[in-house]
């Protein structure tokens, strides 16, 4: 029987063998693919074998004690944090200290009362500082040692307005004293001295110094049964050569409470500013039962030269109770710091008679300046 093809079946037939061979194409095609991927494997994986047998070798030849441990390791971690746990209780430490430090600042800052729009002249004074504890705790002393005379310092030129100093002085000087009644509880005594001396400011500095800041010498404080010692001499050095803080103990007074004096001067171009105070609440240093707060100023300013111009104020409260604060009432202020008998003068007089008093010994103690800055100065007044 006679096998015929039609045209449909040959091309049917042959489109078969076309895919056959094209999926056998791809498949050699995908091989040699294989194959040389596979043939770059092979070459990397032995070069690096290569280097890896060359860096054992050079690691095996190294000296063993060069090689930590795991011992070495552990005990090395086990340092860290125990340095750590040091460090950490270390920083736990100053943050307490901070906050202490932080409180008592406060605490004496708030302690402090300054007018900030003073009233006309002698009104009340701009700062009341009778009240500023001095701590004990060593940084809040250091802090405080600096902020006493800081806030002195940037109050000068507000009360030398204040006080109506003048720029020149109109006589060989200028001096009176005056009560400020403002409060009448809490009175004031206010000094203005001015001074035109004819000497440079470098040469007045000095003398100026020598009087108000070095003051008697341990000598003469002997003589009378007093000793003097000087306090916080790291601290006010790290602030100023300038700076000092003492205390002058009278011997026969059968107290340990003595009179503390911190001075500091600052430096500007043409004048130099002496601010001086005691401190009558120091944690370290027996109290008085009754004080007072003394501020002094002593401006000397360069308007030639060989001219300087002396200013000085100085300022003192009522006296007042160490263990409230509170001031003693004016006929104990008389009698004991100015041996003024009130109570047999009439109540409504009282204040007046006591005003007049104080001029009257202000006045003695201007003229004991005169005295005493005449032979200092070399000049008459």
């Amino acid at each position: 029987m006679e096998v015929t093809f039609r045209d449909e079946d040959t091309a049917a037939l042959v489109a078969m063998l076309d895919v056959r061979l094209q999926r056998k194409s791809r498949r050699n095609i995908q091989k040699k693919a294989y194959y040389r991927q596979d043939k770059q494997v092979h070459m990397y994986l032995k070069t690096r074998a290569s280097e890896l047998e060359a860096e054992l070798g050079r690691l095996s030849r190294l000296p063993r004690s060069s090689l930590v441990s795991w011992q070495d390791t552990a005990r090395g971690l086990h340092d860290g944090a125990v340095e750590s746990l040091h460090h950490n209780r270390v920083l736990k430490k100053r943050l307490r200290e901070y906050r202490t430090l932080t409180v008592l600042l406060r605490d004496m800052v708030n302690s402090t009362v300054v007018q900030v729009s003073p009233t006309g002249t002698w009104l009340a004074s701009n700062l009341r500082l009778h009240r500023v504890r001095l701590h004990a705790h060593p940084e809040a002393r250091r802090h405080g040692l600096d902020w006493l005379t800081q806030v002195m310092y940037h109050n000068t030129d507000q009360l030398l307005e204040k006080y109506a100093f003048p720029s020149r002085t109109p006589y060989s000087r200028l001096a009176d004293i005056t009560v400020d009644t403002s409060h009448p509880d809490a009175l004031n005594y206010i000094q203005r001295y001015q001074l035109e001396l004819n000497l440079p400011l470098e040469c007045a500095l000095p003398l100026a110094k020598s009087y108000f800041q070095s003051g008697a010498s341990l000598d003469q404080l002997e003589v009378h049964y007093k000793v003097k010692q000087f306090l916080d001499v790291e601290a006010t050095s790290s602030f100023s050569d300038s700076m000092t803080y003492d205390v002058v103990i009278d011997l026969t007074a059968h107290t340990q409470a003595g009179t503390t004096r911190l001075c500091r001067i600052f430096q500007e171009a043409n004048r130099c500013i002496l601010v001086t105070q005691n401190v009558p609440d120091d944690e370290k240093l027996p109290s008085k039962y009754t004080d007072s707060k003394s501020l002094t100023w002593v401006v000397l300013e360069r308007v030639a030269p060989t001219i300087t111009i002396m200013r000085c104020l100085f300022v003192v409260s009522q006296s007042f109770t160490q263990r409230t604060g509170e001031f003693v009432s004016l006929e104990d202020e008389a009698q004991l710091d100015w041996h003024l008998n009130l109570r047999r003068v009439p109540v409504d007089l009282r204040l007046d008679t006591f005003c007049r008093h104080v001029h009257l010994l202000g006045y003695r103690n201007i003229q004991s300046r005169d005295h005493d800055f005449a032979r200092l100065f070399h000049c008459e007044i």
